[in-house]
């Protein structure tokens, strides 16, 4: 009897101590599993906020691009503040997460990036987005300054420049006077010493912004206009002397390394350049080369005459010789009589295209519009230059091969003093465009608004995301 209670006993105290060892386990699986069900909640809830870091920051990119579509100046004067509100717009996450835009500057009037970070307001998560936007045209322009081209850009001579104002949105001025896709090809070539070109607005220039040995009083005579309503913001107002130690160009000269000018232009890929020329829409005249070597000698006459039959978007193919008109034709919108004086009142606009040929002028000109000369295939470049040393000859400029010889790689020649109100365009990469005299130019963009396809203004579709720039961190 003693003996089965001796067993008893043993047999209890045994499943006494399984049982609690079962216990034991089972309670720590099941805190093991608690754990791991939190540590899984917490993950999840992490990433979650992770992700809506990350899709505000996206949020914020898209409202600065939005921006820059929709309103004047540059990506660093533009003002992102709102978009912190209409990412969010009512959402529980506006308590939580703030974003902000801080645009960074790479290539000025040309290429920038947008960084958008996404910071939680009480904790220590934050999430930052980039993207590379890139301007073609300079501020939502397609024609933002006097100049634009893609061409080696050589000035001899005196020049005075009238810029566009480029207002942002904090009322300065961050004028634009020339558009380049290099500066390396951007030459005052004069050997002239005292040689000058200048940049005018209504207070002329501050000492400060020219070299050693310039006197901003004197040069102030031609650089101060005071029938202008503009003052250029620092550092935005060239200025060169030859034989001077200039100062580098200021920021009136954009370099644009993505220039597509074409597009800029018409919307659509220089490819299509067919399709553009046959919108009558978009173009209402063709002019076209009648001679085997393909130079207009008539060319200004031609203009003249279709743009007095009412025609103002005039496309021209070959090579444009520009000279006097009969005495007692239109000369508009061309001046060769009185150039110094723009085209004035009703219906003063123009768009003139010269597509696959030179022009040259040799004489002084006055021309108030948009002109625009472009070659459609690089391949075309040789009997394309080979017209240069031609109208040279036909000038009177050049009496053999020998004086031809500097001419031979020149798309744009004009040989005398030069005025345009409105714009010239020449993109005619690895040629010349040539001015070979006194030039007075004035921005003036009423002069060719409205004959272009694409808006002018804010919002001109010249402000594109660059494809292979997307970081995150």
């Amino acid at each position: 009897m003693k003996k089965m209670i001796k067993v008893s006993r043993a047999s209890g105290f045994v499943t006494l101590t399984v049982t609690l060892m079962l216990t034991l386990a089972g309670s720590y699986l099941f805190f093991q599993s608690v754990d791991s069900a939190q540590y899984t909640v917490m993950r999840y809830q992490n990433t979650l906020s992770a992700k809506k870091n990350h899709w505000a920051a996206e949020g914020g990119l898209a409202c600065a691009y939005g921006v820059n579509k929709t309103t004047a100046g540059t990506p660093m004067s533009r003002d992102y503040s709102l978009c912190n509100g209409l990412i969010f717009d009512g959402s529980a996450d506006a308590s939580r997460l703030q974003v902000a835009v801080t645009p960074i500057e790479i290539t000025p009037g040309a290429l920038y990036t947008l960084s958008s970070e996404a910071k939680e307001v009480l904790g220590r998560g934050k999430r930052v987005v980039m993207r590379d936007i890139a301007l073609t045209g300079g501020g939502g322009s397609p024609m933002p300054g006097i100049f634009k081209t893609s061409s080696k850009l050589r000035l001899t001579g005196d020049f005075a420049l009238t810029p566009n104002k480029n207002e942002n949105n904090k009322g300065e001025n961050e004028c634009i006077s020339i558009v380049v896709k290099n500066k390396a090809d951007f030459l005052h070539t004069d050997s002239v010493t005292g040689i000058q070109l200048i940049v005018r607005d209504k207070d002329g220039y501050q000492q400060n912004q020219l070299p050693d040995g310039i006197s901003a009083e004197a040069i102030n005579t031609e650089a101060r206009n005071d029938h202008l309503d503009f003052f250029c913001k620092a550092g935005y107002q060239t200025f060169q002397e030859v034989g001077k130690a200039n100062l580098a160009l200021a920021k009136d000269v954009l370099e644009d390394p993505n220039m597509d000018m074409f597009y800029d232009f018409f919307g659509v890929p220089k490819e299509q350049w067919k399709s553009v020329r046959d919108d009558k829409q978009r173009i209402d005249k063709i002019i076209q080369a009648s001679t085997e070597n393909g130079i207009i000698e008539d060319c200004a006459q031609q203009i003249a005459k279709a743009f007095a039959d009412g025609n103002k978007k005039i496309w021209v193919e070959g090579s444009c010789y520009l000279k006097t008109p009969p005495a007692g034709e239109p000369q508009l919108p061309f001046n060769f009589s009185n150039p110094e004086l723009p085209m004035t009142g009703k219906g003063a606009q123009a768009l003139v295209v010269i597509q696959d040929g030179i022009v040259f002028s040799p004489a002084n000109l006055g021309f108030s519009g948009l002109l625009y000369q472009f070659i459609t295939d690089k391949k075309k470049a040789p009997p394309i230059l080979a017209n240069m040393p031609i109208a040279c000859m036909l000038g009177g400029l050049c009496t053999s091969d020998h004086h031809a010889e500097p001419y031979k790689n020149r798309a744009f020649f004009i040989n005398g003093a030069l005025y345009t109100y409105g714009g010239i365009a020449v993109d005619m990469e690895g040629m010349e465009f040539n001015l070979n005299g006194s030039m007075v130019a004035t921005y003036d963009k009423d002069k060719w608004d409205g004959l272009l396809p694409t808006p002018t203004g804010a919002g001109g579709g010249n402000v594109n995301w660059k494809e292979g720039t997307w970081r995150d961190f």
